[in-house]
């Protein structure tokens, strides 16, 4: 009986103090008392499992292969010129290509930037409005003086670029660029204006 008291006394001040207000309840139940609670271990054994559960999804995650996607095959038709052409058609070479809008402003003046730009580098301009046509884009380039490949989207193209890249690639305010490296691999670039400075830092990175 004395045992009893005294173990509910300690029960109590222990529930009292204002450490245990941030402690959750355990039923004495099922403690045992003769056995010491080791905080360290119990810290370590969740950081392991959550590192062991990040690994597994990692591990889940499919592997894409960049070549094999439809908008590097697909061949488009250069609205400029009417040749034909598919961005595998540059293996080897950098290429910058954007998904943009002739209604965005944003995308007519990261336009020009390329437009001034030197180099080797490939551009590609993309239309992925579904509701421009080839009248409007080649009446954009004219009135610009834009002398690269532009192309218009089609429908299941513009789909497999946002499998590939998220919804941001047909989010014509925010800019979107795309680098295809030498080696094949491809990114996009940070979203909103980029000037000259900043597509030949990208490009020295690489992907």
């Amino acid at each position: 009986m004395r045992y009893f008291i005294v173990g509910m006394l300690m029960v109590f001040i222990v529930a009292c103090s204002p450490v245990a207000r941030d402690v959750a309840v355990v039923p004495l139940e099922v403690v045992d008392s003769s056995l010491p609670v080791n905080t360290e271990i119990v810290e370590e054994v969740e950081i392991e499992s959550d590192a062991d559960a990040a690994a597994e999804i990692v591990e889940d995650l499919p592997v894409v292969d960049v070549a094999s996607k439809l908008w590097m095959r697909h061949r488009f038709t250069d609205i400029r010129t009417g040749d034909t052409f598919s961005i595998d058609d540059f293996a080897g070479e950098t290429v910058l290509f954007e998904s943009f809008a002739v209604w965005c402003p944003k995308c007519t003046k990261q336009q020009h930037v390329f437009k001034e730009m030197e180099g080797d580098v490939i551009h590609i301009s993309l239309d992925t409005d579904p509701n421009e046509d080839v009248a409007v884009v080649r009446d954009h380039i004219t009135r610009n003086g834009f002398d690269w490949y532009y192309a218009i989207s089609p429908a299941e193209v513009t789909k497999d670029l946002i499998d590939y890249f998220g919804i941001t690639i047909v989010n014509a305010p925010a800019i979107p660029v795309v680098m295809v490296c030498s080696d094949g691999e491809a990114r996009m670039l940070p979203n909103g204006h980029k000037d000259i400075e900043e597509l030949e830092k990208e490009i020295g990175l690489g992907c």
